[in-house]
């Protein structure tokens, strides 16, 4: 009797554990079945962070230069008209030069024709007086003691353009001279800016002779008369060159003007960066109120 009494309270006392054992598995049972039940969400995935938008396009002269040469641009339009701009721009090609130069008068009169061509300029009214350079002169405008390449001056009906023969064996340089000179003449020679305009504008006046020779297709010479930082012939530096450039294929509705490759590859730079500088900056083309031309692709 009392050894059943003893089994009675092992098994009393192995009961309550095993029913536990059994809630807790059937829990564990009940909590897999819910969990399967449930829809599964996807991990998160952090997105990344958005990328910086690029620093917008600088170009290395200051607004008020900027400035400057839009307005003159302008007056360049209500001087000689938006077809002046938008006349084909000179190449120095084979065709630019067909016979070899050497200096001759006959040869620097040919090639001035060839540039009043391209400029709109009479050849008629102009006179060519070579000599044979160097000739130095000082500057009237601080610059020190200059290289006399080209001269323009106005007698009576006629203008006179003096020549540094010598620069005949660099055609491309010559050309480029010729241009500034011819500028003087449309602008001097023409009426367009008188003495009194000259004597108060000073430097500026010849900047603005080189802005002509842009603005009238002899750009791509003109940029030739240009080294390293400094103009040896006109007025401009590389960086206002480029901007000018930059302005005169806005007038010409070129976003990438195919004439670019006749640039060398430091003024090519100032071009490009000057076309995506007023690009970004949303700059309209230099006009002065006349209707803008429309944009054209490369080669148009």
């Amino acid at each position: 009797m009392g050894a059943l009494t003893g089994i009675l309270v092992l098994l009393g006392a192995l009961a309550l554990p095993v029913a536990v054992l059994a809630l807790t598995v059937r829990d564990q049972r009940s909590w897999r079945r819910r969990k399967s039940a449930r829809p599964r969400t996807q991990p998160q995935v952090r997105a990344a962070p958005a990328p910086l938008p690029p620093p917008p396009p600088r170009y290395p002269l200051s607004a008020d230069r900027r400035e400057w040469i839009e307005a003159s641009m302008a007056r360049l339009v209500a001087e000689f008209g938006l077809k002046a701009a938008r006349r084909p721009v000179a190449l120095p090609t084979p065709d630019f030069f067909p016979d070899p130069l050497t200096g001759t008068r006959r040869e620097l009169r040919a090639l001035l024709k060839q540039v009043c061509r391209v400029m709109g300029a009479d050849p008629w009214f102009l006179v060519i007086r070579p000599f044979s350079g160097p000739r130095m002169r000082e500057s009237p405008y601080g610059q020190g003691l200059v290289r006399n390449l080209g001269v323009y001056r106005r007698v009576g009906e006629f203008g006179i353009v003096e020549l540094d023969r010598t620069l005949a064996a660099a055609p491309t340089f010559l050309a480029g001279v010729i241009a500034h000179e011819l500028a003087h003449a449309r602008l001097i020679g023409e009426g367009r800016v008188g003495a009194e305009e000259r004597e108060r504008e000073g430097l500026r006046h010849e900047r603005l002779t080189d802005l002509l020779v842009i603005f009238l297709g002899m750009g791509v010479f003109g940029a030739t008369t240009l080294r390293a930082e400094d103009p040896v012939v006109g007025y401009l530096s590389r960086a206002e060159f480029g901007y000018a450039l930059a302005c005169h294929a806005q007038l010409r509705g070129e976003t990438d003007p195919d004439w670019a490759v006749h640039l060398d590859p430091s003024m090519r730079d100032h071009l490009r960066r000057a076309l995506d500088f007023r690009a970004h900056a949303a700059l309209p083309p230099t006009t002065g109120g006349h209707a803008a031309p429309p944009a054209r692709p490369p080669g148009g």
